[in-house]
């Protein structure tokens, strides 16, 4: 399925500084199922009590991986080896963290060609043609860093619930929290981000 830039950069925007809680394949159904805990505030203005959101990739063609014991631009570390059945286990090992930036589908092959030659696990699935998006994010812990590529079909949203979530509501709520991250030393504190108020004068140390 093709998406156009506008929601593939909405979704991306929805997903940085999201806390990745979870990352599992499920075999039978050849989809990815990762769970986040996005930065985001309702209609009301409030952070929901639950802001889980599970993003399932479906139709899934073929996933890739790179677990490194060292920083993520060490280009000299080869790969742990591990089994795409473990990929849950390792990603909790890393404990939550969030993953940045604003670009994570469909993107330039710079960041891939960095650690393609180097993958604790490849697994391709010959019976289906998905190709047309790729998702990749990560983990980065203290001198030890996991790289994930995913090449798939469809993307869907869900709430913690199991309520299917539209791209264009999900995309909302973080553009509201992002808006109060900024603007809210609360919303800041709570996301564990510091507010830098605009009008305050920064002391000078001699």
């Amino acid at each position: 399925m093709n998406y156009s830039k506008e929601i593939l950069d909405g979704l991306g925007r929805g997903l940085n500084e999201a806390e990745l809680l979870g990352a599992e394949f499920d075999f039978e159904r050849e989809l990815l199922a990762c769970t986040f805990n996005p930065i985001v505030v309702d209609i009301n203005g409030k952070i929901p009590v639950d802001r889980r959101i599970q993003l399932i990739l479906k139709n899934v063609n073929r996933i890739v991986s790179s677990l490194r014991n060292s920083d993520w631009d060490d280009d000299r570390q080869q790969a742990e080896t591990f089994e795409l059945s473990e990929l849950l286990s390792v990603v909790n090992s890393f404990g939550g963290l969030p993953i940045y930036g604003w670009e994570f589908f469909n993107c330039r092959e710079d960041g891939f060609k960095r650690w393609e030659d180097r993958l604790s696990f490849d697994w391709r699935n010959q019976q289906i043609n998905g190709k047309e998006n790729t998702f990749d994010f990560f983990q980065e812990g203290h001198e030890r860093h996991l790289d994930i590529r995913v090449w798939f079909e469809e993307i869907h949203l869900f709430d913690s619930n199991g309520k299917k979530i539209e791209f264009k509501s999900f995309m909302d709520a973080s553009d509201r929290g992002w808006r109060a991250l900024n603007s809210n030393p609360e919303v800041s504190k709570h996301y564990g981000i510091q507010f830098i108020d605009k009008d305050a004068k920064p002391d000078i140390i001699e």
